[in-house]
């Protein structure tokens, strides 16, 4: 659910090995995330955890940005919405099956009906966000055709303001971004990568140096 779905021509395999590599940052973020509890604050151990998690935190923001990169080009079809469904479909119920299986007493009748509609009931928030985000792609994509590059800069700096300046200087959350597992951090996020690839020339040494600065500090 990174643009996969809805990408189209020629094959970037600069995107395809962000996308490994974030795949391996949502593995050290769970992981990482449960050992917290289990270190002294002090340790050594304990900061390497909290750089390894730092670092790794960027990585829901690239799926969404490779959305936008590669979807804002590409031909758009809500089939590839119901195929991503049917996927997501498939693992929730058989999960649900092995425990129904294995430990019936832990799969009550929510647990199934979360099972057989996992972006209704946020059953996996990722998946809720970008659904509802998916289905306001044609949309994205017709604002940014018509809409000229001063008039899109402005919009994402107004969103980023909204979405992430102010909630961070009065330690509210105006907007209920909910720290940036949202539709509309996801909505944000993937404008921002339409941009990127509309409007902007990338220099890999400024942005591989940009990234580590941002994480160290």
């Amino acid at each position: 659910m990174d643009g996969a779905g809805i990408a189209a021509g020629k094959r970037n395999y600069g995107i395809d090995l962000l996308r490994i590599i974030c795949m391996i940052m949502i593995i050290i973020l769970h992981i990482f995330g449960q050992m917290f509890g289990k270190l002294e604050f002090s340790s050594l151990g304990y900061a390497g955890a909290w750089l390894a998690e730092t670092t790794a935190y960027c990585a829901v923001n690239c799926f969404a940005l490779i959305s936008g990169y590669v979807g804002c080009e590409a031909k758009f079809k809500y089939a590839n919405l119901l195929y991503l469904c049917i996927q997501v479909f498939f693992y929730t119920m058989s999960i649900t099956l092995i425990f129904l299986i294995l430990k019936p007493d832990a799969v009550s009748l929510k647990t199934i009906i979360k099972a057989v509609f996992p972006f209704a009931y946020d059953a996996y928030w990722y998946f809720t966000s970008y659904f509802c985000m998916y289905v306001f792609i044609p949309f994205l994509n017709r604002l940014l055709e018509q809409a000229d590059k001063q008039v899109v800069f402005r919009l994402l700096i107004t969103m980023f303001c909204a979405f992430s300046l102010l909630p961070t200087v009065f330690h509210y959350d105006m907007a209920k971004i909910n720290g940036g597992y949202s539709t509309l951090w996801l909505i944000f996020m993937y404008l921002t990568g339409a941009y990127i690839k509309k409007y902007v020339s990338i220099r890999r040494r400024i942005c591989l140096g940009g990234v580590l600065f941002l994480c160290i500090f």
